[in-house]
C-alpha cells in the first residue's frame, strides 16, 4: 500500500490534473515565470509590449518539434523547456494574458493555455486541438484573444496558385 502511495506521491508533479502533463522542470520554470508576473505591475503595458518582454524569457528556450504529441488521449501539455512556434507563442499569449487579468496561478495559466489551444477553448480530444495556425488564428479571433491586423497595415489578398510537378 506505502508503495502505491508514494509511486503515486512521485508522478503527482507530472500530471496537475486527469488532463494536464507538466513536467517537474517545466513547472519549476513556469512557477518562475508567475513570480516574476507576480512582482511586477504590467498594468502600464499594452498586451504587445507585455508579449515582447515575456518573449524575451524564452531566448534561451531550445526549438522543440513535436512537444504535443503525447501517446494515448489527448492531454493538455505545458513545456516551458522546449518550444516550437505555435507553443511559444501560445505560452506568452498565455502568460500575457493572465498577468493582464491580475489571476496569475498555475490553475489560471492551464485554463487560459486550454482556451486558447483548443476550439471553443476546451479539450475534448484531438480533434479539438487547433492544429493549423491559420485556424488558430481564426478561433482566437472569433474568442476575441487576438486581432487579424493585416489590412490595417496594408496587408492585402495572395492569390495562391499551387502548382504540383510530377
Amino acid at each position: 500500500m506505502y508503495r502505491i502511495f508514494f509511486i503515486l506521491l512521485l508522478f503527482l508533479p507530472f500530471i496537475s490534473s486527469a488532463q494536464t502533463v507538466c513536467t517537474l522542470e517545466s513547472r519549476e520554470k513556469l512557477e518562475g515565470f508567475l513570480a516574476k508576473l507576480e512582482e511586477s505591475d504590467f498594468s502600464v503595458k499594452s498586451p504587445n509590449e507585455l508579449n515582447i518582454e515575456i518573449g524575451q524569457w524564452f531566448l534561451a528556450t531550445p526549438y522543440v518539434e513535436k512537444t504535443l504529441e503525447l501517446p494515448g488521449t489527448e492531454k493538455l501539455v505545458i513545456n516551458t523547456t522546449g518550444v516550437d512556434c505555435t507553443t511559444f507563442l501560445e505560452t506568452v499569449v498565455t502568460l500575457s494574458r493572465i498577468a493582464k487579468s491580475g489571476t496569475v496561478s498555475f490553475e489560471d495559466f492551464e485554463k487560459e493555455l486550454e482556451n486558447l489551444r483548443y476550439r471553443a477553448g476546451k479539450n475534448q480530444g484531438y480533434s479539438s486541438r487547433l492544429h493549423y495556425f491559420s485556424d488558430w488564428i481564426f478561433e482566437n479571433e472569433a474568442k476575441e484573444i487576438i486581432t487579424d491586423v493585416t489590412q490595417e497595415i496594408g496587408g492585402s489578398p495572395y492569390a495562391n496558385a499551387p502548382t504540383f510537378y510530377v
